[in-house]
């Protein structure tokens, strides 16, 4: 398949892939590691050693204490919340259709779900992310859109996938 005909990828939703993409939005960025370590580990040491005040007096105990408080509970959020978010937006999904239909062509990329159908033109796309598990497309003020790897049915047509997004938008790409 040559780079301007349309590649389609037949989605199923599945936990992997929400899991993957929980976490990017914990863990994507730089910014996003400072925010979530700050927000699931520091904050809620902070909380606990601070509410220790009352009961213990020693200040190094209470540092100690809430350290360990906050290393787990950021743990727990970290994978728990992450299998239970996952698996509450899988649960969404397969409400509005258990196959997915994602069609990159010249005017930009569709996605089919049940009875909704969302286009992204390629205007709207500013570069192209590619990571272990999708493709993730931005815009100028974050992603709009992803193809989830998952979908895609052999390494040949990721080689087309690839091919088609490159000779559209600049960006990270896996692969040669």
């Amino acid at each position: 398949m040559s780079a301007d005909k349309s590649v389609i990828v037949v989605w199923r939703p599945n936990l992997a892939d929400f899991r993957h993409a929980v976490g990017k939005g914990w863990w994507g960025t730089q910014e996003r590691i400072v925010r979530s370590a700050f927000l699931f580990f520091v904050v809620p040491g902070a909380v606990f050693g601070f509410l220790l005040g009352g009961f213990v007096p020693a200040l190094a105990v209470r540092v100690a204490a809430g350290a360990a408080f906050g290393a787990v509970c950021g743990l727990v959020i970290s994978f728990a919340a992450n299998w239970w978010i996952a698996r509450t937006l899988l649960n969404k999904a397969r409400l509005k259709g258990d196959v997915q239909m994602i069609t990159l062509n010249a005017d930009g990329i569709d996605r089919v779900i049940g009875e909704t159908h969302v286009r992204h033109p390629w205007a709207a796309v500013s570069r192209v992310e590619e990571d272990r598990r999708l493709f993730i497309l931005h815009g100028p003020s974050g992603p709009v859109a992803t193809v989830e790897k998952s979908g895609i049915a052999s390494q040949e047509e990721l080689l087309r996938v690839r091919a088609f997004l490159r000779a559209r938008k600049p960006g990270r790409y896996l692969g040669v």
